[in-house]
């Protein structure tokens, strides 16, 4: 799902469907949430990055420090 996100929330701006980026952003959080829950170490920042093979990984905390702010812009996007 996550490489599905960036490109969603890109064609719904494109076209002013900004509940798609509010959704998707939801999406986003809560799918890094679960795996930061899961593995605690995870590619974040360089996750969907296609000039590497083998992206750096974050730890949970920076990733749970990412998700509140993620889900104040969705609802931004959702109100």
């Amino acid at each position: 799902t996550g490489v599905n996100v960036d490109p969603i929330i890109a064609a719904a701006e494109k076209e002013g469907a900004f509940h798609y980026v509010g959704a998707a952003k939801v999406i986003k959080a809560m799918g890094f949430g679960f795996m930061a829950d899961l593995y605690g170490m995870l590619p974040y920042r360089q996750a969907f990055d296609e000039s590497t093979y083998t992206p750096e990984f974050d730890d949970c905390e920076y990733v749970y420090s990412q998700i509140l702010p993620l889900l104040d812009e969705a609802i931004t996007y959702l109100e």
